[in-house]
């Protein structure tokens, strides 16, 4: 984590996940530099929310995770249901 990413950022982003698992990286192969990031699902709800914090956090895995490697990102759900932007 950078540390301009603050403890209380992180906490705020977990708060937004089902059982505060907020993504992090577990995984990455030695050959192409994919990653498997897991997390919970986030908690949009009925209205769809949005959590600032969240949307950040990912953000700042994609850039670091990607920074050494030329990455195309697939977003997948266990859910079924996947919307991406």
């Amino acid at each position: 984590m950078p540390s301009s990413f603050t403890d209380e950022t992180l906490q705020s982003a977990a708060k937004f996940r089902a059982l505060c698992r907020f993504p992090s990286a577990v995984w990455r192969s030695k050959d192409t530099g994919m990653v498997l990031l897991r997390s919970s699902q986030p908690s949009v709800g009925l209205f769809c929310t949005r959590s600032e914090e969240d949307e950040n956090l990912m953000q700042v895995n994609l850039t670091y995770l990607s920074a050494d490697h030329q990455t195309s990102w697939r977003l997948a759900s266990a859910s079924g249901e996947c919307e991406c932007e």
